[in-house]
Formats: C-alpha cells, sequence, structure tokens
C-alpha cells in the first residue's frame, strides 16, 4: 500500500481532489485485503504494522496459498481495489517487475490504469559501482533496442552518486531522461 498526506486526483475520470488521512486510506485498503484473503481461503496471514517505522508502507500483509491458481486469484482479487484507487486518484502504477506481469500488469491495463513497468533495477542484489554502471548500460541497450526503457533504484548513497555521473553526459550520447508518465501505456507486455 503507497502511503502519502495528499494525493491530488489528476485522472479526467476522477471528478474532484482527494485530500485524506494516509492511515485511514491504509486501514481501509488493509481491511479490503484482509476481507478478500479470507474470501479466498487464504492461508497463514499475517499483518505486519510498519506505520511510523517505514515511508512507504502502513502494513505488509504476508498470506500462502495452495496452488499458483489460488494465489493468482488472491493477487487478482486484492490488487484490484488498489489499482482502482490508483486509477481514480489519477496516478500511475509502476510495476518493479518483482512478482511477474502476469496479474497486476495485465489487470491494471484491464482497469483502464495508466501503466508502466520496471527494465532494469540498477542496484539489486549488488549495489556496488560497478554493478550498478553495468545495470545502467544495459538500460541503455534496452533503450536503443526498444526507443525507451524505464529502470528502478534504491535511494542508496552509491545509486544516487553512479545515476548523477551516468545523466551527466546522456545528452552526447543521444539519450534523454523523461518522467515516467512519458511511458505510460507505451510498453509491451512481454
Amino acid at each position: 500500500m503507497l502511503r502519502s498526506v495528499k494525493t491530488i486526483a489528476r485522472n479526467p475520470k476522477a471528478t474532484q481532489a482527494v485530500e485524506q488521512d494516509p492511515l485511514k486510506t491504509s486501514r481501509h485498503l488493509l481491511s479490503l485485503v484482509q476481507s478478500s484473503l479470507e474470501d479466498d481461503k487464504a492461508e497463514d496471514a499475517v499483518v505486519i504494522e510498519l506505520a511510523g517505522k517505514s515511508s512507504i508502507a502502513d502494513y505488509m500483509v504476508i498470506a500462502t496459498g495452495r496452488s499458483q491458481r489460488q494465489v493468482g486469484a488472491m493477487t487478482d482479487h486484492i490488487m484490484r481495489p488498489v489499482l482502482e484507487l490508483i486509477r481514480d486518484r489519477g496516478l500511475l502504477f509502476l510495476d518493479n517487475g518483482a512478482s511477474g506481469r502476469d496479474v497486476s500488469t495485465r489487470l491494471a491495463q484491464d482497469l483502464e490504469v495508466p501503466v508502466a513497468f520496471n527494465n532494469r533495477a540498477v542496484d539489486g542484489l549488488q549495489a556496488s559501482r560497478e554493478a550498478i554502471d553495468a545495470r545502467l548500460a544495459e538500460v541503455e541497450r534496452i533503450a536503443l533496442t526498444d526507443g525507451f526503457a524505464v529502470a528502478m533504484g534504491q535511494p542508496y548513497p552509491v545509486t544516487l552518486e553512479r545515476i548523477a555521473t551516468w545523466a551527466e553526459d546522456l545528452d552526447d550520447r543521444g539519450f534523454t531522461l523523461a518522467p515516467i508518465t512519458a511511458l505510460a501505456n507505451r510498453q509491451a507486455l512481454p
């Protein structure tokens, strides 16, 4: 669940700006998730409260299922209200690619939520200067092939330093940084 202090709806389908207490919104989403997991007969569901401990989420929910089909259905049912909320607030769904694009991204597209997805994590398991530079070179290769690429990184000091250095001469290499919204709904699903 994303957490924000203030959200302004930019979607033409949204009728007004939305300003809500983030904990109220996340508690509402948590109750939807818990209800959905109960309906889908999820096993071993656990809620971990993160409010005040994390800047990106108030809760983390972990649950198991007996089959891939059940887990896929659980994901669909959980993500639907979240994606509807994202759509209604005029936001974009950025899929980090950690769990595949088979459910969440396709569902977002079905719900007409603007979607983009990560082509490369620049600092996954190895956050060294060399590893990040190699991943940024991969991002360039993808952009040359596809016309654009999306890269994600953590706010580690080494990541920020390597991206800043890499970005200094992008124009000379024929690349331009663009906002993620410029790529909404332009990427083909793998």
